[in-house]
């Protein structure tokens, strides 16, 4: 439950973030905004969640 809050979270922020930035500067890549989120779940929750 708590994984899924945290995605939703950081989905939310990388969304709010693109919707900030300059034209020109598109949404990140989604595969990369996957790995990141990857990457921040991993530091964030513990395996067993």
């Amino acid at each position: 439950m708590k994984r899924i809050f945290y995605s939703l979270l950081f989905a939310g922020t990388v969304w709010t973030a693109a919707s900030q930035n300059p034209p020109e500067i598109k949404t990140p890549d989604r595969k990369a905004a996957e790995r990141i989120e990857e990457y921040y779940l991993s530091k964030m929750l513990p395996d067993s969640m």
